[in-house]
C-alpha cells in the first residue's frame, strides 16, 4: 500500500492568521508557484511567485507587517490549494 501525503490546509491557514512565515514557507514543495490576485495584480495579469525564495520573501514582507490577516473560502484539491486572505492594517 502506498501512502499518500495530504496538504494541511487547516495548519496552513492557521499559520497565515498568525503571522508564522516560516510555517508557512515550510509548507511549500520546491517547485511551488504562488499565484496573487488582488487590487493592484488583477486576474488577466496576476502576480507569479515562481520559487521559494520570491514565496519566502513575500511571506516574510507580509507578515512583518503590523496588520491582521483572516484566512476565508478555503479549497483544496488534488492539484493545490487555493483560499482568500484579507489583510487589515
Amino acid at each position: 500500500m502506498t501512502a499518500t501525503a495530504t496538504f494541511d490546509l487547516d495548519r496552513f491557514a492557521h499559520a497565515a492568521e498568525e503571522r508564522d512565515a516560516a510555517t508557512q514557507l515550510s509548507m511549500y514543495g520546491p517547485d511551488a508557484t504562488v499565484t496573487i490576485v488582488d487590487k493592484i495584480t488583477q486576474p488577466g495579469s496576476p502576480r507569479l511567485l515562481r520559487s521559494r525564495e520570491e514565496i519566502k520573501g513575500w511571506l516574510e514582507d507580509m507578515y512583518g507587517r503590523d496588520m491582521s490577516h483572516t484566512v476565508e473560502h478555503k479549497v483544496l484539491d488534488n492539484a493545490g490549494a487555493a483560499y482568500t486572505q484579507a489583510c487589515r492594517y
